[in-house]
């Protein structure tokens, strides 16, 4: 494999003036809070490599408005990018790298905020043999794998087919809120129908659904990040 590049050569290689498109969406208004609670407007900065399905984008980008309020910035990436996060013998991506990557397109764009990466691809962490995403709370940094959200499972060996489009919608906006609950400083939860429970399988993915617990909902609270009501499970 070829040495990793630095963030600097991968911008290069995009030509950021031509391959990479940056997009800024409005944040809708908040309902007004007492004046002794604090809350942040959190910006994020979307990375959508090249093969993300523009209703993945809208999808993800229309549900972090509602959900947070949030300022979004969207990048439009290569493909190409990701090259020299690929294990060849592996045949998948290395999510750490993935990560670092992501991190550091976000900070040479000048966009800051978060960062938000969804790839369309397979990936990895050593000790595991695959996983949905990775997050960083130091790095502001979340990633999300999209390719095993598509898989259909209960098919006879052998067999292999995707999933219908709402299903694999409500996949992705679950593993996108999980990694960005853990940007926000939360752990996995032992609610199974919280967003932030731990998946295993896309069966696990399946069962829980896309909102906070209770629980969860305060801890972002408590990190001064506004949840909207209807992201939030009813106890």
């Amino acid at each position: 494999m070829a040495p990793y590049k630095t963030y600097k050569s991968v911008i290069e290689d995009m030509d950021i003036n031509g391959q990479v498109s940056i997009t800024n969406v409005e944040a809708p208004a908040m309902p007004a809070w007492s004046e002794d609670s604090i809350y942040v407007t959190p910006h994020i900065t979307v990375i959508a490599f090249k093969g993300v399905e523009d209703e993945v984008l809208t999808h993800i980008t229309e549900n972090l408005t509602k959900a947070f309020s949030a300022k979004l910035s969207i990048i439009r990436a290569p493909r190409d990018a990701l090259r020299d996060c690929l294990n060849i013998t592996r045949g998948q991506l290395n999510a750490s790298r993935v990560l670092r990557l992501v991190a550091g397109l976000r900070d040479l764009s000048g966009e800051g905020g978060i960062a938000l990466g969804l790839v369309p691809g397979d990936a990895y962490v050593e000790g595991l043999n695959f996983v949905f995403g990775l997050a960083s709370q130091h790095q502001a940094t979340a990633v999300v794998f999209l390719e095993r959200l598509k898989d259909r499972y209960g098919l006879p060996k052998g067999m292999s087919g995707y999933v219908d489009t709402d299903t694999y919608l409500e996949r992705v906006l679950k593993e996108v809120m999980h990694e960005l609950g853990h940007v926000f400083g939360l752990d996995h939860c032992t609610n199974r129908r919280c967003v932030m429970a731990f998946s295993n399988s896309i069966m696990d993915t399946d069962r829980k659904e896309w909102k906070y617990c209770q629980a969860c909902a305060e801890g972002l609270s408590s990190s001064g990040i506004r949840i909207s009501e209807d992201y939030v499970l009813e106890s």
